[in-house]
């Protein structure tokens, strides 16, 4: 066999064969409409029975398949949007009741409701209005009298 021969029979499988990969592609299009009409028309057919009947409004009472009255009441289970609530502001304001904190609290001042300037707050929250010795106002007089 010579080239050119071989060259031809070459060239005709290789046409049969792109014509080949052709038809079975136009299949496999064929075949992939084929199942999306019967999906789309299985759909259409299930989607129109009155079965599915969507509601217009939120009630208590449906019956549908798709009921909304659960969703009717799991909304009626949250506080109206008009509803409002107290919070102390946060600058200013009074706060009644025993506050408890397990990190410290500063603040520039405490102030003892009824205290005066001449008292001064115990960590047990009492006032105090006794007077005390500074340490450096402690005075020694001599060795053996100790320190007064």
């Amino acid at each position: 066999m010579d080239i050119q021969t071989i060259l031809a029979d070459f060239k005709e499988v290789m046409e049969r064969w792109f014509a080949l990969i052709s038809y079975v592609d136009n299949e496999i299009q064929d075949a992939k409409s084929e199942v999306i009409s019967q999906i789309t028309a299985q759909l259409n057919n299930k989607l129109n029975k009155s079965e599915y009947v969507i509601d217009t409004a939120i009630n208590s009472t449906s019956t549908n398949p798709v009921q909304n009255k659960v969703i009717n009441t799991a909304l009626g289970k949250k506080a109206n949007s008009s509803h409002t609530h107290s919070y102390l502001p946060l600058t200013g304001g009074t706060l009644t009741g025993a506050v408890t904190s397990n990190s410290n609290i500063t603040a520039s001042k405490f102030i003892k409701s009824g205290g005066t300037t001449s008292q001064f707050l115990k960590a047990n929250g009492d006032v105090d209005s006794n007077s005390y010795a500074l340490d450096s106002h402690i005075h020694t007089f001599g060795s053996d009298a100790g320190t007064y």
